[in-house]
């Protein structure tokens, strides 16, 4: 059985606490630069005064109509009374 000498315990335990290091400061680093991401032009304001509704096909209307008024147990449709 061979024995290492210490020089080489020594290096290969530096080596591993230099690897434990940088991981660390990689896990510490990436979420602090993703957070200082500066977006330019970005008014909230002014893109909830444009934002407009848009009306789903008739297709999908009739679809979430039929199941808002159905009778979810029996699976009876209720009709909408007429206006």
């Amino acid at each position: 059985m061979q024995r290492s000498s210490p020089a080489n315990s020594l290096l290969r335990r530096t080596c591993y606490r230099l690897a434990f290091a940088l991981s660390g400061v990689a896990l510490v680093v990436t979420p602090l630069s993703a957070q200082s991401v500066t977006q330019q032009g970005w008014n909230p304001k002014e893109i909830l005064a444009n934002d407009k509704y848009v009306k789903p096909p008739e297709v999908v209307a009739e679809f979430i109509l039929e199941r808002v008024l159905s009778d979810v147990p029996t699976g009876e449709l209720v009709r909408a009374p007429d206006a």
